[in-house]
């Protein structure tokens, strides 16, 4: 993990151009053509950053759900997708702390589809060592609610 880095500033660059690295798993992608859209540069503290339906921190509820809810108020493609979440995580755990309180978020622009159908979605989150992305199953039962981020309109 490159999370030595120490970067405070609050703008996040985001590299458009290249293509993106997925895991092997992966068969294909939901609206892929998501995964370009967005700003090339953006500061992090315009984001959007609220809980789904009112909901606080540790509460529980279908991912399913939360998607749902994102796509009919049109707000998923302004989600952050996995050339966010990377970008994100180059800036490090300091960062990370400061602009997200080290809670998980979702990238909710991005759905990649395994063979067998599963849906996952990526997510950074906090390790002692520092920043990761990992990819969260949309099949599992209920799932801690984490803060919506995505751009404004």
């Amino acid at each position: 993990m490159n999370d030595v880095q120490c970067n405070d500033s609050p703008i996040i660059r985001v590299d458009r151009s290249t293509p993106l690295e997925y895991p092997d798993w992966v068969n294909h992608f939901i609206n892929s053509g998501l995964e370009n859209l967005g700003p090339v540069e953006f500061d992090v503290r315009s984001l959007v950053q609220e809980y789904p339906n009112g909901l606080g921190l540790e509460s529980l509820i279908l991912a399913t759900d939360i998607l749902a809810e994102l796509e009919k108020n049109k707000k998923r493609e302004r989600c952050l997708g996995l050339r966010e979440a990377e970008a994100v995580k180059r800036k490090g755990i300091k960062f990370f702390r400061e602009y997200f309180n080290g809670e998980a978020v979702i990238c909710w622009k991005c759905i990649a589809c395994a063979c067998n159908g599963s849906k996952y979605v990526p997510f950074i989150y906090e390790l002692p060592a520092g920043v990761a992305v990992a990819w969260l199953p949309l099949y599992l039962r209920r799932t801690v609610v984490n803060k919506l981020v995505y751009f404004p309109e």
